[in-house]
């Protein structure tokens, strides 16, 4: 029954109205294939060990600079005071320590060389042959006192979030109401369909004759009659 016509009559939510485009021709599924019984893997061949070789023994890295070649006397302080063997400063956001202070064969004036703590450097404390200090490689730096600042790198403090108002929202007007139709009482499928209303008469067969009434069809995967 589709908007007080009853076209035909079954049980409620089984029935529905499509073109003759929308419909396949019921067929029965073939039965699936038995699963094939899985393959039996052959064993592995045993695993032959390889040879190993035995490891070099490494020595720890200030015990290789106390073995290392001997390196140039250091001032205990730079010029001013500020900064002393030892001491702890940053270079370009690198945390290290003064390996060296005093003057170096590659320019004027007074450099400290600096040990860091990751490998971001350029040297080993060896400059172009003249060893200034001991580190490892890729750990040493050689700077002038204005581009090293005292103590650890500082992390920067992150601004405090700003709330920002949220702009007022325009409520959407609610949708009309949908008009009510009073539900009209359709028969049951099987033998309530021949105590049900009156239907409208049908025709046997499409106009193309390819389907009749009473066929098996199905409609978006779903089987019906």
């Amino acid at each position: 029954n589709v908007l007080g016509v009853p076209y035909f009559a079954c049980a409620p939510k089984c029935g529905m109205m499509a073109p003759q485009a929308q419909l396949q021709i019921y067929a029965a599924a073939a039965p699936a294939a038995a699963p094939a019984s899985p393959a039996v893997p052959a064993p592995a061949p045993p695993a032959v060990p390889s040879p190993v070789a035995a490891p070099t023994p490494v020595a720890a890295t200030r015990q290789e600079h106390d073995e290392g070649p001997e390196t140039l006397p250091s001032n205990e302080k730079t010029a001013d005071g500020s900064v002393s063997l030892g001491q702890s400063v940053t270079w370009n956001g690198k945390q290290g320590t003064v390996r060296y202070i005093g003057p170096v064969k590659f320019a004027a004036g007074e450099f400290l060389g600096v040990e860091l703590t990751e490998a971001a450097g350029t040297h080993d404390g060896n400059v172009l042959g003249v060893p200034y200090f001991a580190c490892a490689p890729k750990f040493g730096v050689m700077a002038q006192q204005t581009q090293l600042q005292i103590g650890a790198a500082v992390a920067p403090v992150a601004a405090a979030p700003v709330a920002v108002p949220a702009s007022p929202v325009a409520s959407a007007p609610a949708p009309p109401a949908a008009p009510t139709f009073a539900p009209i009482p359709v028969a049951a499928a099987g033998q309530e369909d021949d105590e049900g209303p009156e239907t409208l008469p049908s025709n046997e067969k499409t106009a193309d004759g390819s389907i009749s009434l009473g066929q098996s069809v199905i409609w978006n995967g779903k089987q019906g009659t």
